[in-house]
């Protein structure tokens, strides 16, 4: 992932993974990755101005859709329909 300025100057690079659905909220940056090698998801919460990473929520084999951010939570649409509400 890629933190870009408002000049397209690149601010920060962040190594995650193959990475998913994003969404903001808050002060958080939430994005889906996946660990390729395990088949494994994760939800990555990631600090809106520093991109430092503030938690990580393993989804299992769970493949997220879609991202949505409520405040500060973040519901997550999983590809066999369910909701996840993450806060």
């Amino acid at each position: 992932m890629t933190r870009v300025s408002n000049d397209m100057t690149v601010r920060a690079r962040l190594e995650l993974g193959a990475a998913g659905p994003v969404a903001v909220g808050g002060d958080s940056v939430w994005v889906a990755v996946q660990d390729a090698s395990r088949r494994r998801f994760a939800l990555v919460r990631l600090a809106r101005d520093s991109g430092d990473e503030l938690g990580r929520v393993d989804l299992g084999a769970r493949l997220p859709r879609s991202l949505v951010a409520v405040g500060e939570e973040v519901w997550a649409l999983i590809g066999d329909g369910t909701v996840l509400v993450i806060r």
